[in-house]
């Protein structure tokens, strides 16, 4: 759950990862630093003025924006925008906890690859994350749930349909949270190593992450002090940690019952129970696809590889009845 904070967008096509991984604080947001990696870069576009807005990258026939959006109370959320002429669909990328909308780097992949596809692109950074206005502790569930429909709406504002979603890991909470509720239904989702049982990892945590991490010992740590501590710098607050007690049961098994969905998971993955997905895979709308010896996020090449194919094919098929 992380990402590479940077001020410049980097195209990148594969990564050298070690195991180490950092989280810091940049300005009271949640950014993850650059996990010891080496990144070998294909193309590299510095930021530059257009319009009032930031040219990010581009490619032979689009362009992607830097730009910002309100949330429904008001916070400015970073944005970016890639408007793709005659696109066959648009989708919204939704990141994870502790990181923006470059998700390690992932997303910046992906949305080269989905414009190169004929698909438009928008992104943002969740308040608190990346250069997002709030603070670590003010993050909430029901706040994000507040940026999911903000961003959602503006992408249909400014993009064509039909509509999509793709959420990662913690990103899934909200967009399944509001599912029912935002306008122009997407199409179709995709759902990387999601999670679906808010339980499973953050009141009774079943992984090695959680167990690190949440629990009672969080909850009361941060009733007491107001935070608790994730991952060593990562200030998590109170109302946060108790929100997560709120929603019982899977929340795809709820959500998921008429939108064709694919989920892709990894079988090692740390921080979140693949169990959860594969609880959600004999529904009839969703495809479940397992990366083999991968851990949460998709860290290493191959995997990586295999959830962006996967996710470009399930976005661009003309079938999305079909799983």
């Amino acid at each position: 759950m992380g990402a590479v904070p940077r001020d410049e967008y980097v195209t990148r096509r594969y990564s050298i990862y070690t195991h180490s991984d950092t989280l810091v604080s940049h300005g009271g947001n949640l950014q993850r630093s650059a996990r010891s990696r080496r990144h070998v870069q294909i193309a590299e576009f510095d930021s530059r003025s257009l319009g009032g807005h930031t040219m990010a990258g581009s490619g032979e026939h689009w362009q992607e924006h830097e730009t910002s959006l309100k949330s429904v109370d008001g916070l400015v959320l970073d944005a970016r925008l890639i408007e793709v002429k005659h696109s066959v669909t648009s989708v919204l990328l939704v990141h994870g906890f502790g990181v923006d909308l470059h998700e390690e780097g992932t997303f910046d992949v992906l949305a080269t690859r989905l414009a190169e596809a004929k698909v438009s692109v928008a992104r943002f950074s969740f308040r608190g994350h990346g250069k997002s206005a709030g603070t670590q502790e003010g993050m909430t569930i029901s706040g994000e749930r507040l940026d999911l429909t903000a961003a959602y709406n503006w992408m249909t504002r400014r993009l064509s349909p039909p509509y999509a979603i793709l959420a990662a890991s913690f990103g899934a909470v909200s967009t399944l949270l509001q599912l029912r509720s935002i306008h122009s239904k997407p199409a179709r989702l995709v759902l990387w190593n999601p999670v679906l049982d808010l339980d499973a990892v953050f009141v009774a945590p079943t992984t090695v992450w959680g167990k690190k991490n949440f629990g009672k010992s969080a909850l009361a740590k941060a009733t007491s002090q107001g935070y608790s501590i994730v991952d060593g710098s990562i200030r998590v607050g109170q109302v946060f940690l108790e929100e997560t007690a709120l929603y019982s049961g899977n929340l795809g098994v709820l959500a998921l019952s008429s939108v064709p969905t694919l989920v892709l998971h990894g079988t090692d993955d740390s921080y979140v129970p693949i169990a959860s997905s594969r609880q959600v895979a004999d529904m009839p709308n969703v495809r479940l696809v397992e990366i083999r010896d991968s851990d949460h996020g998709f860290p290493d090449t191959a995997s990586e590889e295999t959830a962006i194919t996967e996710a470009v094919r399930w976005l661009t098929t003309t079938a999305p009845d079909a799983p």
